[in-house]
């Protein structure tokens, strides 16, 4: 079964991220994680350059992460409504 990811989400993940079938055909939401969480971590097109904050590009992808956990995790569990 595969993990929900809206196409605006989709399409972004294509664009920016190599290997981009690592999330977007990933089998748990654990593994699309920690695969976005690695390139968002280790990309410098994501970050200030104080290397704490993120910029235009790395807020646009944490957001992104949020979505996926959110559309797979919590819009799905009764006690995320509580």
């Amino acid at each position: 079964m595969a993990i929900v990811i809206n196409e605006k989400n989709a399409e972004f993940i294509k664009k920016y991220i190599p290997n981009p079938e690592k999330i977007l055909e990933a089998t748990t939401v654990r593994n699309a994680l920690v695969a976005f969480s690695d390139w968002l971590d280790m990309n410098p097109d994501c970050w200030e350059n104080n290397g704490y904050d993120y910029n235009s590009l790395g807020r646009k992808a944490q957001k992104i992460y949020d979505d996926i956990l959110y559309d797979n995790v919590y819009a799905n569990t009764k006690e995320a409504l509580n």
